[in-house]
């Protein structure tokens, strides 16, 4: 009686196991995106298995925040780990977090992200400057009247 009960366990637990798995592989397989495609424009481009950012903006934006981030200390000694990439003429819409701060971290950008590898995401907007920038999980929020060191900041708390 009780090898049939550890049997049945077994079993049990080998099913859930490769139906996880199977899930998880799915959804990496949707998530996962291995080269940039129409949307998807590569900025700056250092190889396979680096740190990817994606810039939801314009594409002198993301040059230009590209370029402010890979020229800045220790970024800039690193130059060779970050890829970027940049998705332009998309608008998204952003959260107004308490008057205070633009906060993009919507469930319409992870899903425009999807469109191109990325471990960050920095969403650029044009907004009033008394809202400040902001960073939510791996997801910047990037106010373009402030100063470029906005940048670097928020991807310190990302």
């Amino acid at each position: 009686m009780e090898s049939k009960g550890f049997l049945f366990i077994t079993i049990l637990l080998i099913a859930i196991i490769v139906v996880f798995g199977y899930l998880n592989i799915q959804q990496e397989s949707k998530l996962n995106v291995d080269k940039p495609n129409d949307l998807c424009k590569s900025i700056e481009y250092n190889g396979k298995d680096r740190i990817d950012i994606l810039f939801i903006s314009s594409e002198e934006d993301a040059r230009h925040y590209t370029e402010v981030l890979l020229n800045t200390e220790p970024y800039k000694d690193y130059k060779s780990y970050f890829n970027t990439y940049a998705i332009t003429n998309t608008y998204v819409k952003c959260k107004d977090y308490k008057g205070i701060a633009i906060l993009c971290n919507t469930q319409e950008v992870q899903e425009i992200a999807k469109q191109c590898p990325h471990d960050y995401i920095v969403v650029v907007k044009k907004e009033p400057s008394n809202i400040r920038s902001s960073a939510y999980g791996n997801i910047l929020s990037i106010n373009s009247v402030h100063e470029d060191s906005v940048l670097i900041h928020e991807f310190g708390h990302a």
